[in-house]
């Protein structure tokens, strides 16, 4: 009979008591964070890992832009890139060119594309790369450049300037104020 009672009680507490530890831990699961502290201090209003963009014109892919992480607002046309590539493509669809940033800004509605820190254009017809800290591309002005000092390697040749224009297809680029020094690879 002691034996009856004794489980009776237990049973009774558990009828009342589970509910209240079950919501307490509920509670306690809603309260905690969601992400890390170093995102929920961020102002950004959208937070993107591993975003790819395509840029096209009249259905054709001219370019395509990756970034580890995009930062995105409301109020705002841009998105801010960190760890950038941007692939240029050919009308054949080949592979023209690369560029490789630590940052970026893309405007999507423009397709214009601004890359900075430790920037490297590499353009596979002539074996070329431009170095630069920072690169403006505008695919409706056909033209890539930079206002930054600029450094231009090409085969064995090296041409450093105060920074380089370039039309998309990179048949015409210059590097201004120019300096040459051939021969000499670093």
């Amino acid at each position: 009979m002691f034996s009856s009672n004794i489980l009776r009680t237990v049973r009774l507490a558990s009828v009342v008591l589970l509910p209240v530890v079950f919501a307490a831990a509920c509670e306690e699961l809603e309260s905690g964070p969601v992400i890390a502290p170093e995102l929920q201090e961020m102002d950004a209003d959208n937070v993107m890992f591993g975003m790819t963009h395509n840029m096209t014109r009249d259905g054709i892919r001219e370019a395509l832009v990756e970034a580890d992480t995009a930062y995105s607002w409301q109020d705002s046309t841009g998105v801010d890139l960190r760890n950038v590539r941007l692939v240029v493509f050919d009308e054949n669809g080949g592979e023209r060119a690369v560029v490789t940033a630590l940052a970026g800004h893309l405007n999507p509605r423009n397709r214009q594309m601004f890359a900075q820190g430790n920037v490297i254009l590499t353009v596979y017809e002539g074996d070329r790369t431009i170095e630069s800290e920072e690169l403006n591309y505008d695919p409706d002005a056909n033209r890539i450049w930079s206002d930054q000092p600029t450094v231009m390697r090409e085969g064995n040749r090296i041409i450093e300037g105060t920074g380089f224009d370039s039309d998309a297809e990179f048949t015409n680029v210059r590097v201004r104020n120019g300096r040459t020094r051939g021969g000499v690879r670093f």
